[in-house]
């Protein structure tokens, strides 16, 4: 695939890449009833979703997502993946069959269709529905799905991160089952009152591992950012919203070489 973009833009063009400051996830609503308000059945989904295959269907390039953010650890590849466990849980349930409604956007096609067939593997249909990027944000839609399929990218960590907690119109707030909903924002009290970077992020990290136990939240996949740019400019780098950042950028002239004007472009992950 790199070499045919490379072919496509020259072969002396040079690959810039960085990862997404963010995953593509799940989120369950457990306000609503439905097979998800059962945590062996959340976990038999989370099982059941191999990541690696997943980003080789995609035809995009990423690392199986285990947080929000990418980890030291992100670039070895550990990914969950047991159907036999996942059937076991399926059991242990009470599952009787019952479709879940998954919600998304027309941009995470293939990704759901994939989800779809995994399900499926395992005995758990599960029915589509596509909104339209201003749709799927407001809360009548969120509340309608079992489940939502969405990509959150961060800006700012901290920020960014309590505010997919905290924010009302936030597909997960809007999901989460009332008693969890209180741990958070106690727990957010404490963050807003420490002075501590590392204290903040050790208690955000409890968060999501929290999310993580209880499988409210499934992360899927990192993806990887990239793309080519032509020799002649220096100093130009992807940033974690996948925007080309120009604010170092120069450019060096070759002999016949015109001045090339360079445009601000959003940079894509393949």
């Amino acid at each position: 695939m790199e070499a045919a973009q490379r072919d496509r833009v020259g072969g002396d063009w040079r690959r810039i890449e960085t990862l997404s400051n963010g995953c593509s996830l799940i989120t369950w609503n457990r306000n609503k009833g439905g097979p998800q308000q059962s945590l062996s059945f959340r976990q038999a989904v989370n099982l059941v979703i191999d990541r690696a295959d997943m980003i080789r269907q995609s035809g995009k390039l990423g690392y199986p997502a285990r947080s929000f953010l990418p980890r030291e650890d992100t670039e070895l590849n550990i990914n969950w993946h047991d159907a036999e466990a996942a059937k076991q849980l399926l059991e242990e349930s009470g599952y009787d069959g019952t479709p879940f409604l998954l919600i998304c956007k027309e941009t995470e096609r293939v990704d759901a269709e994939w989800i779809k067939r995994q399900c499926a593997s395992i005995g758990i249909p599960v029915e589509i529905r596509y909104e339209s990027k201003s749709s799927i944000a407001r809360k009548d839609t969120i509340r309608q799905a079992d489940a939502l399929l969405s990509c959150l990218v961060f800006s700012d960590d901290e920020v960014c991160e309590l505010e997919s907690y905290l924010q009302e119109d936030s597909m997960i707030h809007q999901h989460l089952e009332p008693g969890l909903r209180q741990w958070i924002f106690r727990l957010t009290d404490q963050i807003y009152a420490t002075k501590s970077k590392e204290k903040r992020r050790a208690l955000l990290k409890q968060i999501e591992y929290r999310l993580q136990d209880e499988a409210q939240v499934l992360f899927l996949v990192h993806q990887k950012l990239n793309t080519f740019i032509h020799p002649s400019v220096r100093g130009l780098v992807i940033n974690n919203l996948g925007w080309m950042d120009f604010k170092d950028i120069w450019l060096t002239s070759g002999q016949g070489q015109e001045k090339q004007t360079i445009e601000p472009i959003k940079a894509k992950s393949v």
